[in-house]
């Protein structure tokens, strides 16, 4: 579960919500509403944002509204020496809320978690 405005998100079992963890997403994507895992990449590239990136651990679930790009949970994009384009410590406030292109930021050991946790086919809520 994915809620925006919060900057937070869920990994929910049986309609529970357990573990909590900070995000870092777009202003106006991904929309509220309920979606499906349709692929999982180890690493995948981007040059959204200017520059080159590496995205770890990209679970995706939707396509943006302007681009029709990749929507998915992935580690905070990094060049090709390992250095982060977000600070860890700003994942999660509103400081850094918009600075993704659509995806869903996380801290690299969330986005090992919700890669195993999440399968194809397996639901993803946009909550706000």
């Amino acid at each position: 579960m994915i809620d925006r405005l919060a900057q937070r998100a869920w990994l929910c079992a049986d309609g529970v919500a357990d573990v909590m963890f900070p995000i870092t997403t777009a202003l106006t994507q991904p929309v509220p509403g309920t979606y499906h895992v349709y692929a999982k990449d180890r690493l995948t590239t981007s040059t959204f944002g200017g520059h080159f990136s590496y995205l770890d651990n990209f679970v995706a679930f939707t396509y943006g509204i302007r681009t029709g790009a990749r929507i998915a949970f992935h580690a905070v994009p990094r060049d090709a020496a390992g250095n982060p384009f977000e600070p860890y410590s700003a994942v999660g406030t509103a400081a850094w809320f918009g600075q993704s292109s659509g995806c869903i930021r996380v801290l690299p050991d969330e986005s090992n978690a919700i890669w195993n946790f999440l399968g194809i086919g397996d639901t993803v809520a946009v909550i706000t």
